[in-house]
Parts: C-alpha cells; sequence; structure tokens
C-alpha cells in the first residue's frame, strides 16, 4: 500500500449520537462479550476495523456495515445473530427425503417496505442496548475522511446505532498496525492483493489476539501465512480466518449445510449407526456479475505457478503419482497434518478431481431424464482447497486404516451453469451449447490477458485496480450454488452403487463479487463479534476456514440478514443410485436424433 504522507497509527475522534471521542469511555461502555482471545478489554476501542477502507470492495462492506447496524437497531431481535436459525424438519421415510426450511422470514412483507440495501423494519423483537463501533482504516487519511463523509450521507446512517472513526496505518508499518489490532476485536481486510499487503496485518492480529477475517484468493498465501503465525495465534487465542468473500464462503457453507443435514437424517433414521462418510461434494455454480479490477490483476498477475511444486515432493525430490493442479490440495489444512501418510491416498484422489474439473462434464444428477452438461469454474482452483480444509477438520471424511483395504476417498468437484441452475436443467443435452461458448470465451479471455506486454496494456485500460463494476449492474447480479454430497451406506449388505444424498441450494442476491462478498466477509466479522457464545472451538492453531470456525453461528446470521436476502433449501435422499445411467442414455440417443435430423436437413 505504498508510504504515507499522514502520521501512521493516528485515530480520529469517533462520531456518535452525543459527540463522544473518548475512545476508554467507549470501551467501558461496551457490551461485555465472552471471548477466548487475550485481547485486554480495557483497550478494546471498536467492534470491527475494516482495513483498506478506501477500495472498491470495501465501500461495499462498510455500506453494508452501517446498513446492519441501522438494522439490527430498528429490529433488535436478530442483532446479536447469536440464536439459532429457526427450522421447519418434515422428514419422509417412505421417500427417504427431509427437507429443512432454514428461513421463515416474510420476505415479501420486508421488501414492501425496503430496497436490497436499505434496512427493513423489525419482524420480532429482541433487545439491543449498544451501537455497532466500525473503525475505517488506511494509509490516506484524506481518503479516508471522504469515505466517513459518504457513510455519513446513507439514508441508513444513524449516529445511534452506528459509530465510526478513522485510524491511519500503512501496511508496512508494524507499529501501526500492533496499535490498529489492540484497539479492535475484529479486523477485516479488504486490502489486496494479500501476498503484496497482508502478511503484516495477519501477524498483528496473531499476536494481540484480534479476529481477524478477508476476502482473499490467494490459497498460496493464506497457506504460507498459517505455517507461519500458527504457532503466535495458538498463544493469543486469535482466529484468523481468510475466504470470507465469494470465494469461499457459498460453497464452503453450502458443502456444509449439506453434510450436516444428510447426517441429522441418518441420525434419526439409524440411531446406532456410525456417522456416514462423506465420500463426494459437487457444487454448480450459477451467477451473474461483474469483475473488478484489483480481483481481475490478482488472478493474472499475483497467483505464483510453481511446476516445480506441482510435479515433484520437495521432501524426496521423487515425481508426484498424481500431479498437484497449482498448489497441494491440502495447502490449508494444519501444518503438522500435511506429512500425514494416511492422508496421501486421499491426496493423489484430490489432486485428479482437480484436473478433471478443468473440462466439461456431463451431469445425470441434475436433470430427470438425460443429463446436463457444465463448464469449469473459474473459482474452483481456490474452492476446493477451503472445502478440503474443512473436510479434515470437520471430520466429512476420515480416512480407514482398518483392514488395509482400498476404500473412496473424498472429493470434491466444481462446476459451473452459464445458463443458470433452472435453464440448464430445462435445456438438457442442449446445455452444451452454453457450456461450450462459455469455455471458449473464458479460454480466449485467459489467452489474452496472459500476452506478453499487451495483456496487460489491455487489462490498465478495460478495468484497471480501484476500477469495478457499476452499481446497476451490481444490483442486478446473484450467485446461485446447488451442492450435492454423496454418502456410501454403512450396510455392506446392500447393492453397490447405492448411496445418501444431501444437497443444498444455497441463493445470494447482489453481484457475487460485490455485494455478495460484502455480505459474507461483513456477516463473518459480525459472527465474530456478537455471536462468540454459539461459534465451533477454535483450532489447534487458531487458523482454519469459514466452515470449520464460524459454521452454523455464521449461517444463521446470513439467513436471517435484514440487509440483502440469502435463501437456503436442504433436502436428502436415501438409498439412491449413484449412476443413473439411463439418463446418460437418453442424452445420447437425444444428441444422436439431432445430428441425425441435421444432417438430414443439409443432405
Amino acid at each position: 500500500m505504498g508510504n504515507s504522507s499522514s502520521a501512521s497509527g493516528s485515530v480520529s475522534s469517533r462520531q456518535s449520537s452525543d459527540g463522544a471521542n473518548d475512545a476508554s469511555a467507549l470501551a467501558e461502555a461496551s457490551p461485555q462479550v465472552t471471548t477466548d482471545t487475550q485481547l485486554d478489554e480495557a483497550k478494546i476501542a471498536t467492534d470491527v476495523t475494516v482495513f483498506g477502507a478506501t477500495g472498491f470492495v470495501a465501500r461495499h462492506v462498510c455500506n453494508y456495515l452501517v446498513a446492519s447496524a441501522a438494522a439490527a437497531a430498528a429490529s433488535p431481535s436478530d442483532a446479536s445473530g447469536s440464536a439459532s436459525t429457526s427450522r421447519s424438519s418434515s422428514l419422509d421415510k417412505k421417500k427417504g427425503s427431509a427437507r429443512l426450511d432454514e428461513d421463515d422470514t416474510d420476505y415479501d412483507a420486508i421488501k414492501a417496505e425496503t430496497t436490497p440495501d436499505r434496512p427493513a423494519t423489525a419482524t420480532t423483537a429482541v433487545t439491543v442496548t449498544k451501537p455497532l463501533r466500525l473503525t475505517i482504516a488506511g494509509r490516506n487519511e484524506a481518503k479516508l475522511k471522504t469515505v466517513l463523509e459518504n457513510l455519513q450521507s446513507l439514508k441508513e446512517y444513524s449516529a445511534s446505532a452506528i459509530e465510526i472513526d478513522i485510524f491511519v496505518a500503512d501496511a508496512d508499518d508494524i507499529d501501526a498496525l500492533t496499535t490498529m489490532a489492540s484497539r479492535t476485536r475484529v479486523v477485516l481486510n479488504t486490502a489486496g492483493p494479500f501476498s503484496k499487503f497482508g502478511s503484516n496485518v495477519v501477524s498483528v492480529c496473531a499476536t494481540t489476539g484480534a479476529d481477524y477475517v478477508d476476502i482473499t484468493g490467494e490459497t498460496h498465501w493464506a497457506g504460507e501465512m498459517r505455517s507461519k503465525f500458527g504457532p503466535v495465534a495458538a498463544k493469543s487465542g486469535a482466529r484468523i480466518i481468510s475466504f470470507c468473500g465469494f470465494d469461499s464462503i457459498p460453497s464452503d457453507l453450502a458443502v456444509y449445510a449439506a453434510v450436516r443435514s444428510l447426517r441429522e437424517v441418518k441420525a434419526k433414521n439409524e440411531e446406532d449407526a456410525p456417522t456416514p462418510q462423506i465420500v463426494q461434494a459437487k457444487c454448480w455454480h450459477s451467477c451473474f456479475g461483474g469483475a473488478n479490477g484489483g480481483t481481475v490483476e490478482t488472478a493474472v498477475n499475483t497467483i505464483p505457478v510453481n511446476l516445480q511444486h506441482m510435479l515433484f515432493d520437495e521432501s524426496s525430490g521423487e515425481l508426484r503419482p498424481i500431479p498437484f493442479f497449482m498448489n497441494d490440495p491440502f495447502e490449508l489444512i494444519l501444518p503438522s497434518k500435511k506429512a500425514d501418510p494416511s492422508l496421501n491416498a486421499w491426496r493423489h484422489s484430490a489432486a485428479l478431481a482437480e484436473w478433471k474439473n478443468q473440462s466439461l462434464t456431463l451431469d445425470s444428477e441434475l436433470s430427470g431424464f438425460g443429463c446436463t452438461v457444465s463448464a469449469p469454474f473459474f473459482m474452483a482452483v481456490c474452492n476446493a482447497k477451503i472445502v478440503h480444509a474443512s473436510a479434515l477438520a470437520l471430520k466429512y471424511y476420515t480416512p480407514s486404516e482398518a483392514n488395509g483395504k482400498k476404500e473412496e476417498s473424498f472429493t470434491y468437484w466444481e462446476r459451473f451453469l452459464p445458463a443458470g441452475l433452472d435453464l440448464t436443467c430445462y435445456l438438457n443435452i442442449f446445455s452444451i451449447i452454453p457450456a461450450l461458448s462459455y469455455s471458449f470465451a473464458l479460454a480466449a479471455m485467459t489467452v489474452t490477458l496472459k500476452m506478453p506486454i499487451v495483456g496487460q496494456k489491455l487489462l490498465d485500460y478495460v478495468l484497471p485496480p480501484g476500477a469495478g463494476t457499476p452499481d446497476w449492474i451490481n444490483e442486478m447480479g446473484y450467485s446461485d450454488v446447488y451442492c450435492e454430497v454423496l454418502s456410501v451406506p454403512n450396510d455392506d449388505s446392500k447393492s453397490k452403487g447405492v448411496v445418501d444424498r444431501g444437497t443444498c441450494r444455497l441463493v445470494f442476491e447482489g453481484d457475487p463479487g460485490n455485494l455478495c462478498t460484502a455480505q459474507c466477509v461483513s456477516e463473518a466479522a459480525l459472527t465474530l463479534v456478537h455471536g462468540r457464545d454459539d461459534l465451533p472451538p477454535n483450532s489447534e492453531d487458531g487458523f482454519g476456514t469459514p466452515a470449520q470456525l464460524l459454521g452454523d453461528a455464521l449461517l444463521s446470521r446470513l439467513l436471517k440478514s435484514r440487509v440483502r436476502k440469502v435463501t437456503m433449501e436442504t433436502k436428502v435422499i436415501e438409498n439412491d443410485r449413484r449412476l443413473k445411467w439411463e439418463r446418460i442414455s437418453v442424452a445420447v440417443a437425444m444428441v444422436g436424433a439431432v445430428g441425425l435430423a441435421i444432417s438430414r436437413f443439409w443432405g
């Protein structure tokens, strides 16, 4: 983030309803929160610090926090987000399916009173006594003051709901960053590329015990941070959670929710049965939105490609049985477990799945007859690492050491549906047309941007860092994730090819890279502030994935958001056939019939 012309480590007076600017008085007035960190409560002057607050995505993050605080003040029942989500569950044992409706909010009534970015009227009532304390931080004090003025000019801004101050700190100024982290509960980092500007921020959070969330998609950097600062965070009690934006909360939580639903239903039906082992998770993404200059710059120029690491084992120098796709599939797991020999077979299966994930696939799961075609998803290379880390930490699958027999390992697939989920299902095999069109367009764009000189010139002209998607496109955007997880029944007597399926459909409103990212990372930070009593146990070294370290507490907050709607639907199907070959046969027959008709027409 360059050098700052203003004094680093300085903080402005907090903007509040009574004009109070005494940080210590604010800390004493703050609600008591039970934490597992070693933060000095007397020094805590703010709840959330947004670092890199002058950036493009940061604007949406700050706007969301302001709107969320106003909505919490208007509907204090869900302000803490700590209450468990209301669920109605109905189990149909004959069909072997269950549906869990995670959100019973009357959104039609809410939308009649508000637009997606405006806080809504309360539908229930509980108490909140303290405003959210927000600090916007960065290296340029003048720009921070402009951001503060813009936030205070928002319609939803209320001085009684949120108190905002500014803090000046450069990404290279360790002393200023340490002061910043020491005075806050959660640091929300939006300043990327994170491999350039994020390491010191993680370091000071791990040292001081402040919790940390960010929106990075740089798995290599996050893996390095865990190896380097894990022992420090373990001592301080900090929770360091990267990948809290569109990459990778939708994928991570969709798999988490599908696994949870499947295991809940199996536990009801088979009380004494062992926990189902998940052998596959597959997510289909459909979304609409634009790209930001910083995101494209990171993807094109920051993510390293280390061929030696991909092909050879550094410890032995031997050729890997299955080369890594970019990085180790277990890049983000606890460092002490990376060398565990019991994970080798799983690692090879995961690496092979990541390579297969880069081609078009026939999917029999989405259509009632025939099959659909999906394209590779551009975020799969990142999201797969996060889901595998969650799978190991949350024991979706545990490698068996008994009997020495070869068992199927957990693999993760991530696909993209250019035509959207519903239209793809309708198109059936003809969904190959949008899938091929998207794949060719993505390949052409990638090759163009990777061209020497020309690619960078084009990138600087079309999407320079700091540029982003217009608000009208952001409002039109959406993100729709459909996930299916498979578990092989525990009864060995059952015929082969039979599985239990758990599904989850998670839908977000707004552009994925801006509004969805802002919502996900903001709610992650607010979960750490308000929902600590409902958090899962911390990890051994304080680092982990959103599903591992936030889990149901985050899912609950997202589904109860009064700022922007999030919906989720889960279902479980027991004793289903794994591969529906007749659907593939129908699809092939359909393609053959169309080909014959075309040949007759042209003949």
